[in-house]
């Protein structure tokens, strides 16, 4: 069991004061068997109304209404977590599905259909056909080696850019210019597989490395965002609670 504590700001800046629309928020992760919320802070600059609900998957969303105007826009979220999550890099596959092409049991497809739909336009095929080179023309692969000769093929055949435009870049454009943002990367990743018959979705979060956390791999040049020293024997600030820490500030990967 790991203990985590997730500061994580978002911060809008303004020439002139500017009104707020309505806000959904998606900072607090939902309890399952692997996790478990110990606590939930969040607080909002200027004051907001907020109210919460559950999503369309479960998830606690808190929409944010705003009255007046501000020329600046804060959102800080503090969680506490305890992470069960196991160690191994083998996943859990069925052994129905240890070997692709497999097929969804039947009760399963009603809900996986709109997993499993493309909803990008690929009309010459570009995504398909880069997804089909990864079988390299065996008629069955093992899922899981699939699966990440996938993404390494991602990490080593494109450049990651960072993009300030309201949406995402096309699956087929991505291929083209061989560059984006990390949304971007996924929503190919998504593309590539769904053509392949995998049911995915997008999901975001934080990526903790251990190794940060490790003196005999610290850099003593480096200090996280809150002056903490991550790998030194220093105590963290008083206000911060016992546990290893990651640091959010507004970007999101999946």
């Amino acid at each position: 069991m790991t203990l985590l504590s997730v500061h994580h700001i978002t911060r809008y800046r303004y020439n002139k004061p500017a009104r707020f629309g309505e806000y959904r928020l998606m900072f607090r992760p939902r309890d399952s068997h692997d996790l478990r919320l110990i606590e939930s802070r969040l607080e909002i600059s200027p004051q907001a109304r907020v109210r919460w609900l559950h999503g369309v998957f479960s998830n606690s969303v808190a929409i944010a209404s705003f009255d007046g105007s501000a020329d600046e826009l804060v959102f800080d979220s503090r969680i506490r977590i305890e992470d069960f999550g196991f160690d191994d890099p083998e996943f859990q596959i069925s052994e129905t599905a240890r070997c692709y092409p497999f097929d969804y049991d039947r009760d399963e497809v009603a809900d996986l259909e709109s997993c499993m739909r493309r909803q990008d336009e690929d009309p010459d095929r570009k995504v398909a056909k880069w997804a089909q080179a990864f079988l390299q023309d065996r008629d069955r692969v093992d899922t899981q080696d699939l699966l990440v000769d996938m993404t390494r093929g991602i990490n080593h055949s494109f450049a990651y850019e960072r993009s300030y435009r309201v949406g995402a870049q096309a699956p087929a454009e991505t291929l083209d210019l061989g560059r984006r943002s990390c949304r971007d990367l996924t929503l190919l990743m998504m593309s590539a597989v769904r053509a392949l018959g995998f049911a995915a979705r997008f999901v975001s979060g934080y990526l903790y490395d251990p190794s940060s956390h490790d003196p005999s791999s610290h850099d003593p040049s480096s200090h996280d965002p809150s002056g903490y020293d991550l790998g030194s024997e220093r105590e963290p600030p008083s206000d911060e609670p016992p546990g290893s820490t990651l640091q959010g500030a507004g970007e999101t990967h999946a």
